[in-house]
């Protein structure tokens, strides 16, 4: 044995799972994980021996939770008093959950004081890094499985246990230890997966443990703890998203870095939100955290997100699914880095601001999430129609004295868009009608907002763009040739009045004419066309074009 391969047989987290488990198992060996499509295979520079398993730990410590002493679980009223931790485990080896329960009490409490000396306190008191993963853990009642495991892992020699784990690892199936299913670390093993009850099974029937591969079960429980994050969501924290980047082409070192760093972020709000900037965050990680110039969809390919609905005691994996990790331009310098980062900032703070209460703001972090979920050219058009409807949003909510929402770069949304669209991007036709509507919209706003000189906010013109396209190429080119007209129209007058403005040339809107004409697509420029001319041109230039 050299390279271990597992193959995607699960089509869920499960997979990464038992790849990022052997990875950790095996990290002094520098291993490093080649995504090959059906299976993920791990390169190691040598034949592993007995040596190399010589301190191996179980990868996670033995969960002590529960009501305490005479008291009740807050998670499970129901629930008995802690369990006694077994003399074979050492204390080293126990994660006491009530005692951090108790630091992450006493820190949200100091939070929701805003008092700077109680705040200032409470960081000298927080919890263990990883309270959050072993919440998740107790959440879902997989502390068993875990518990279980360890238990048996220590009353073992380290002989017997190093030589049970070279024997798997080259293939054998006799792996004495219990490791039984667990849905959070297997989603195979959620709730109805076991024997129907009519056929005379009770409710603790465990015919789905034949299915398990107790090895392959562990390396999943220790990947989880190395390569996942996860978060709690809904009114009350009630149900829990799971999030496992998927790796394609890096060092475990770098990987288990990453997701380090990510499961540190704080992600909250809706499911979409959470999807949208989780996906963001571990874009920035990736960017910051890797020593080569390498785009980083060619390191993490996308994220699995599995999530588990709370169903009042229990909670049930009701949904997986992917979201990629953006692929927007090129990394190959630390000017290109830099670049990366200031978008991916813009992005995050704009989503961040969506309120999830709002039915229409939901809806565009739906349509962002869209774009994630999207691959190449598809997902660009995702992208394009997003911009184009936020764009829209914040124009009539300027118009209502709202303006809490920021517009998007132009420079930064054409970095993205340039490689697909570079043609249309780069018509001056385009490009003038585009400024155009700008100035006749969120820039007028703007200019008003500061009490400048602005044109006439020409508040029908972008949701009429934007209809019309729908409606088929002749009426969209006709309220474009509309808008022009009006927009010059202002602008004659304007020059009477001694003030500044431009015109739409003849030739410029031949130009975007003869665009719309050549390309198939021409529905894509309209929706483009909407989305550039709601961005701003860049701290350092006016907002307007005159």
């Amino acid at each position: 044995m050299t390279n271990l391969r597992f193959r995607k047989v699960n089509g869920s987290h499960a997979d990464v799972l038992a790849a990022a488990g052997a990875a950790d198992l095996l990290h002094d060996l520098n291993p490093i994980f080649v995504d090959h499509g059906n299976e993920i295979e791990l390169k190691i520079k040598r034949e592993v021996n007995s040596a190399d398993l010589a301190n191996t730990g179980p990868g996670f410590k033995y969960l002590k939770a529960g009501a305490s002493e005479g008291g009740e679980d807050e998670d499970n009223p129901k629930k008995k008093a802690t369990k006694k931790v077994p003399d074979a485990v050492p204390p080293s080896m126990v994660f006491d959950y009530n005692s951090e329960n108790e630091k992450y009490k006493r820190q949200m409490a100091a939070k929701a004081s805003k008092d700077p000396d109680i705040l200032e306190s409470a960081q000298l008191d927080k919890p263990d890094p990883d309270f959050r993963t072993y919440r998740i853990v107790k959440a879902l009642q997989a502390e068993s499985g875990l518990n279980k495991f360890v238990e048996q892992f220590c009353s073992l020699t380290p002989e017997k246990r190093e030589s049970a784990i070279l024997k798997s690892l080259n293939g054998s199936s006799d792996f004495f230890f219990e490791s039984p299913l667990v849905q959070l670390f297997n989603p195979q093993a959620a709730k109805g997966y076991a024997l129907l009850k009519p056929t005379g099974t009770d409710r603790n029937d465990k015919t789905k443990e034949k299915w398990a591969e107790p090895f392959f079960e562990w390396l999943r429980y220790r990947g989880f703890f190395a390569g996942s994050a996860g978060w709690f969501l809904g009114n009350k924290g009630e149900h829990v998203r799971v999030y496992t980047p998927i790796p394609k082409h890096m060092p475990f070192s770098l990987y288990s870095d990453v997701t380090a760093h990510f499961r540190s972020e704080s992600l909250a709000g809706s499911a979409p939100k959470m999807d949208c900037l989780g996906a963001l965050r571990l874009t920035r990680i990736l960017i910051e955290r890797s020593t080569a110039f390498a785009p980083p969809s060619q390191l993490i390919s996308g994220i699995w997100v599995t999530h588990y609905q709370s169903l009042g005691q229990v909670r049930a994996v009701t949904a997986t699914d992917q979201v990629a990790i953006p692929r927007w331009l090129d990394l190959k310098s630390k000017p290109d880095a830099v670049l990366w980062l200031e978008i991916l900032e813009e992005h995050d703070k704009i989503l961040r601001r969506l309120d999830d209460d709002i039915s229409e703001e939901l809806g565009l972090l739906k349509q962002y999430r869209c774009f994630l979920q999207g691959r190449e050219r598809e997902a660009t058009i995702e992208l394009a129609e997003f911009l184009a409807a936020y764009g829209n949003h914040i124009f009539r909510l300027r118009g209502q004295g709202k303006w809490l929402l920021p517009q998007f770069t132009r420079e930064k949304v054409e970095a993205i868009l340039q490689a697909s669209y570079k043609e249309i991007l780069e018509n001056p036709g385009f490009r003038a009608i585009a400024d155009a509507i700008r100035s006749a919209t969120v820039s007028a706003q703007v200019s008003k907002k500061r009490g400048s000189d602005y044109r006439e906010i020409q508040y029908g013109a972008l949701p009429e763009l934007r209809r019309k396209i729908a409606e088929g190429r002749d009426d969209f080119m006709q309220a474009v040739s509309e808008f022009v007209s009006s927009f010059n129209t202002e602008s004659a007058r304007r020059y009477e009045q001694g003030k500044s403005g431009y015109r739409i040339s003849q030739d410029d809107f031949a130009a975007f004419a003869h665009l719309l004409d050549e390309n198939p697509s021409w529905e894509t420029i309209g929706t483009l066309l909407c989305a550039m001319a709601t961005c701003k041109l860049g701290k350092d230039k006016e907002e307007a074009p005159e």
